[in-house]
């Protein structure tokens, strides 16, 4: 919202966010004590989120229906790339003692590396890379072959 100066809007849902968080809080983690402020915020996060797209809806014409699509293509990608990027670290721990600090995060470098090459890949491939990102994208997809 603040890319199309609604920042005061913003804030406002944000301020509404955290008093809702702040409610939350407390019972939330009485009856799930660890898991309580995870559940807290998630549902402050998705009232902010309700709002945010109630307003979008409303002031630009923006359409739930029409993002469905792209997004659930992203969480697709996002999952595999989870699932490759687990496996990839799992095998790396195999000869890689992940206790030491430096050694963790040199068995993260490929793991991250790989990751982010597999979500690139699917994004273009399955489409939503020009979806979201428009016609630019056809060149870099030319590049890689794909």
């Amino acid at each position: 919202m603040q890319g199309i100066s609604e920042n005061r809007r913003m804030m406002t849902y944000l301020g509404i966010g955290i008093v809702i968080k702040m409610v939350l809080q407390y019972p939330a983690i009485k009856y799930f004590t660890a898991v309580g402020p995870l559940l807290a915020t998630a549902v402050a996060m998705l009232i902010v989120l309700v709002l945010v797209y109630h307003h979008f809806s409303h002031a630009y014409g923006v359409q739930l229906g029409l993002m469905v699509n792209p997004l659930n293509k992203i969480i697709s990608a996002s999952l595999v790339m989870y699932v490759i990027v687990r496996a990839l670290v799992a095998l790396i721990y195999v000869w890689l003692n992940p206790a030491g600090r430096y050694l963790a995060f040199f068995a993260l470098i490929p793991a991250v590396g790989i990751g982010a090459l597999v979500f690139v890949i699917l994004v273009l491939k399955n489409g939503v890379a020009e979806e979201v990102l428009g016609l630019r994208v056809q060149g870099l997809k030319r590049k890689l072959h794909l």
